[in-house]
C-alpha cells in the first residue's frame, strides 16, 4: 500500500497544474487577469494531465522562460515572446498573433497623383524651356 501511494505521488507533480509556475509566468510577463493566466499556458486539455510544448519548452531549459522567449515552441511562425506580447498561447499552434499584412514596398498601393509625372511632366519641360529660348532670341533683335 505504501510502494503504490510513493509511485503515484512522484506522478503527481509531473502531469498536474502547478499554480507557482503560473504565478511565475504571470509575475515574468504581467499577464495576471489576462487570457493568458490561466493553467492553457502549459496544458492541452481541461483535465490539466497533459503538457503542451511550450510546458516541454520550460521543463527542458531548467524553468527559466527567458531561455525560451526566441524560440517557437509550438512551430506556428511565431516565437514564444511574440506570442506572448500578442497574448495568445505559445504552446498552442492554432492559437496565433493576429497580422496584418504588411505596405507594399513598390508603391503598387499608390493613386496616380503620388507616382512620379509621366510624359506631362517631360512636356511641361520641353515647353518651358522653348518659352525661354524663344524669349532670349527675341530680347537679341
Amino acid at each position: 500500500m505504501v510502494l503504490s501511494v510513493l509511485l503515484i505521488v512522484p506522478g503527481i507533480s509531473v502531469v498536474s497544474a502547478i499554480p507557482s509556475y503560473l504565478e511565475s509566468f504571470n509575475q515574468q510577463y504581467d499577464t495576471n487577469g489576462t487570457r493568458l493566466d490561466s493553467c492553457n499556458i502549459c496544458h492541452t486539455d481541461t483535465e490539466k494531465e497533459s503538457i503542451n510544448s511550450y510546458a516541454s519548452d520550460y521543463s527542458e531549459s531548467g524553468r527559466d522562460f527567458s531561455s525560451i522567449e526566441a524560440l517557437d515552441s509550438d512551430e506556428d511562425g511565431f516565437t514564444n515572446i511574440e506570442e506572448i506580447n500578442a497574448l495568445t498561447l505559445p504552446g498552442d499552434p492554432a492559437d496565433r498573433p493576429q497580422t496584418t499584412e504588411a505596405p507594399s514596398e513598390t508603391g503598387a498601393n499608390e493613386t496616380d497623383e503620388q507616382q512620379t509625372p509621366g510624359f506631362e511632366g517631360i512636356a511641361a519641360v520641353i515647353g518651358l524651356m522653348a518659352a525661354v529660348y524663344l524669349m532670349g532670341r527675341n530680347s537679341r533683335m
